[in-house]
């Protein structure tokens, strides 16, 4: 087993901020509370299919325990002031959210002008040829904000004093950021070289097509998953 070691960029960031947890201790209510089945009631149709809901999807559900998750340690609350901009209060230390001016904004409708930051309290360190994806907690779009990518190649880059990582509020969202909120999913990788290409089709592989379809689910947890561990 890999392991990474999450370093306070200072003092207080140690004292005060909780360092990142893995992502299945964050994973949202509104999952833990889907239903296997639409309408709570198992039905199979004509054609075979069960109407399952996404709590059965193996690959969904894998994105909220992948990597790591940043929680924000304090409320933030958002307002807009008289000429349609976004205000942000916070009453906790160590410093949580900074904004400037930017034209790096998403060109849309969805999201205020103005560019957030989270402050960065904790790095991750990971061993050698290894980076780390920092990334909007995935399938996450309930959130009022959408926090962008970025690759560190934290094997080398570990011990930034003042990092910080852009997001953007949706636009005409006004209410509180609560404490505990996902910030930002830290995903680790390995750094590898690869080539695409491209075969022909097989006919051979609608054997496991058809195997694919000889339940009504489960067949790909039970045969091809393979469990992921973040600690």
């Amino acid at each position: 087993m890999k392991h990474v070691d999450f370093i306070p960029t200072s003092l207080d960031a140690e004292k005060f901020v909780p360092r990142p947890i893995p992502a299945r201790e964050a994973r949202p209510d509104w999952v833990n509370r889907m239903p296997v089945f639409k309408n709570n009631k198992m039905q199979i149709d004509m054609t075979g299919q069960a109407n399952l809901t996404a709590k059965m999807c193996a690959p969904f559900m894998d994105t909220f325990n992948f990597g790591y998750i940043q929680e924000t340690w304090c409320d933030i609350y958002v307002e807009k002031d008289s000429n349609g901009f976004p205000n942000y209060y916070y009453s906790n230390f160590p410093h949580i959210v900074f904004s400037r001016s930017s034209e790096n904004y998403p060109q849309d409708d969805l999201f205020y002008e103005t560019e957030f930051l989270w402050k960065i309290q904790w790095s991750p360190r990971l061993p050698s040829g290894y980076s780390v994806l920092y990334t909007h907690p995935l399938n996450r779009d309930d959130l009022p904000f959408r926090t962008l990518s970025g690759i560190i190649d934290a094997d080398r880059h570990f011990f930034e004093s003042n990092g910080n990582h852009p997001f953007f509020i949706k636009k005409d969202f006004e209410g509180i950021i609560p404490k505990g909120t996902p910030m930002f999913q830290i995903i680790p990788f390995k750094r590898d070289d690869w080539k695409a290409g491209a075969e022909p089709f097989d006919p051979d592989l609608d054997k496991q097509k058809n195997f694919l379809r000889s339940k009504f689910w489960g067949i790909y947890k039970t045969n091809y998953w393979s469990k992921k561990t973040f600690k």
